[in-house]
C-alpha cells in the first residue's frame, strides 16, 4: 500500500540514519519502526528485579 506522510526534520533524520547504519531501505525501517512501535506491549511473565 502506498500513502504519503508528512515528517517533521527531526524524524525524517532518524530513519535515514538507520538506513545509511545498517544499509536498509526506507520501507524496511519504517515498516519495522512502526510494526515494534504499534504492537502491544508482552505482559512480563516475571515481576522486573
Amino acid at each position: 500500500m502506498r500513502t504519503t506522510v508528512t515528517l517533521d526534520p527531526d524524524v525524517y533524520a532518524m530513519p535515514q540514519a538507520v538506513m545509511k547504519e545498517q544499509g536498509l531501505s526506507c520501507k524496511e525501517v519504517l515498516n519495522g519502526a512502526l510494526r515494534s512501535g504499534l504492537r502491544k506491549p508482552r505482559e512480563l511473565t516475571e515481576p522486573f528485579l
